[in-house]
């Protein structure tokens, strides 16, 4: 509606514009026109007097051309009144509009004139025509005329410019009324479908019945909108199809490194169970004191309490949930990860060493998803030793920038390495480290996956995985997650 106002409005007064130059324009023609009749006949009237003056002049003088004009005011019945303006008598002098010395020079035949209004407002066309006497210029015979036709067509046209304006005023209002009602009210319709859809709201359909642009402007609208609800529909179908492969993928990885922690953990179970058997036998061979027996009994449940907790770290690890974001100390998933790979790495006969850490690393993290990633590179880390070695698992602050394809709007940072002095990764094969099903293990010992898994995961929390390696020295894997992160939903 506003746009309506703002278009009759400029257009209202655009006319109202037009309308007072024209009038304006009529009245300085008019006024022109009837001047230059008022002097043409005053002229023409006085070249017809002109002769008789002369006459007059010298032989009555001054009183005879008074009485000559006289007679000419009556035959001209007050259309015209003439006066006789005596030059060179200063007793006869009389007033006059114009300055004597103007008219002592003027031009003989020819009308001087000026237009005079008086104190009540009439306005006076006077005009002057010279006249000599025996080369002498004796006086003037004064014309004066009414413009009192100028005065009403002015005042006539005054009233059709304000009689004019009114009526555009009207007509703009009836206008303005009319555009409120076809074009204002659709368009705030419009206006709101298109708030609407911006917000994401696609449904709901507008129905303009004006028959005209607008109405297909809202079906095109409409059209739009169909098909951005489709398209939302499909986009969310497929982003729910892909968090869950990815949560997939993720399970399949922890199911993984699962499977490559079996043989350790058999390994781990083997001493406590023959600890169990062991003692089972002296119990039951009957061979024992009571002493002895109790003894037998809490070494047995010690080994016990031993295998379930081993058992149920591993269970917790393997175990799929729903990522939770909490204030976790990430020094404590680095030792639980050190922890439940020990097994592994002295079947290998690698040493796990974690760092003390200098401060308290605590943010906001998914603690399983962050030791899955740690897991991950500390096995891998394992798994790059072939004839024994150390791993060594850091966890420090640090001020980092993130890299050029990265925007996280962070730069305090936790980083979590995990170093080897192992085979190292060849150049070449650094550029495909992250990629999916991208290994350079021997088969069996890996899908490809992990490391994928594991990039994919820090990127949700906010950071990147940096990998820096040396052929025949080692490798080393720094995780870089933002501080001080508020819990996600």
């Amino acid at each position: 509606m506003k746009l309506t106002a703002k278009i009759v409005a400029f257009f209202m007064l655009g006319i109202i514009l037009l309308t007072a130059v024209h009038g304006y324009l009529s009245v300085q023609r008019q006024n022109q026109r009837l001047q230059q009749g008022i002097d043409a006949n005053a002229e023409s009237v006085a070249r017809t007097m002109e002769q008789n003056l002369v006459v007059v002049w010298r032989e009555r003088g001054h009183d005879g051309v008074i009485q000559l004009m006289r007679g000419a005011n009556e035959r001209l019945q007050q259309k015209m009144t003439i006066r006789w303006v005596a030059l060179d008598v200063d007793q006869h002098t009389a007033a006059v509009a114009m300055p004597v010395e103007r008219l002592r020079i003027a031009d003989r035949g020819k009308i001087v004139a000026t237009t005079l209004r008086d104190p009540m407002g009439h306005v006076s066309r006077l005009m002057y025509y010279p006249v000599d006497v025996e080369d002498q210029r004796t006086g003037c015979l004064e014309f004066s005329t009414p413009m009192e036709s100028v005065d009403h067509y002015t005042r006539g046209t005054v009233y059709q410019t304000v009689a004019f304006a009114a009526a555009v005023l009207i007509c703009g209002l009836m206008v303005t009324l009319f555009g409120v009602r076809t074009v204002g009210r659709p368009l705030q319709q419009l206006i709101a479908q298109t708030e609407k859809i911006g917000k994401g709201d696609f449904s709901g359909r507008l129905a303009l019945h004006t028959h005209d642009e607008l109405s297909q402007l809202a079906v095109a609208l409409n059209h739009m909108s169909a098909q951005l609800e489709e398209q939302q529909a499909e986009i969310g179908a497929e982003s729910t199809a892909r968090i869950a492969a990815v949560e997939q993928l993720r399970h399949a990885d922890r199911l993984q490194t699962v499977g490559r922690l079996a043989s350790g953990v058999a390994h781990e179970l083997g001493t406590p169970l023959n600890v169990v058997s062991g003692h089972a036998e002296l119990i039951g061979s009957g061979r024992l004191e009571e002493p002895q027996c109790r003894e037998s009994a809490e070494a047995i449940k010690s080994e016990a309490d031993r295998m379930a907790a081993t058992i149920r770290q591993l269970l917790d690890f393997a175990r799929r949930r729903s990522p939770h974001r909490a204030a976790i100390d990430l020094h404590k998933v680095a030792a639980q990860a050190v922890e439940l790979l020990q097994p592994m790495a002295r079947k290998r006969k690698v040493d796990l060493q974690l760092e003390d850490a200098t401060i308290s690393p605590v943010t906001h993290v998914d603690a399983v998803q962050i030791q899955q990633v740690l897991t991950n590179l500390i096995v891998n880390a394992i798994q790059a030793i072939p004839d024994g070695g150390m791993v060594r698992i850091s966890v420090s602050p640090t001020e980092k920038t993130a890299p050029e394809n990265m925007e996280t709007g962070f730069t305090s940072y936790y980083a979590i390495s995990v170093e080897d002095n192992g085979l190292g990764i060849k150049e070449e094969e650094m550029a495909h480290l992250f990629e999916p099903f991208y290994t350079t293990k021997q088969t069996g010992e890996g899908t490809g996956l992990g490391l994928s898994v594991s990039y994919g995961i820090v990127q949700d929390h906010g950071g990147w995985i940096d990998a820096k390696s040396q052929p025949s020295k080692g490798s080393c894997f720094t995780v870089y997650l933002p501080r001080c992160v508020e819990d996600s939903p």
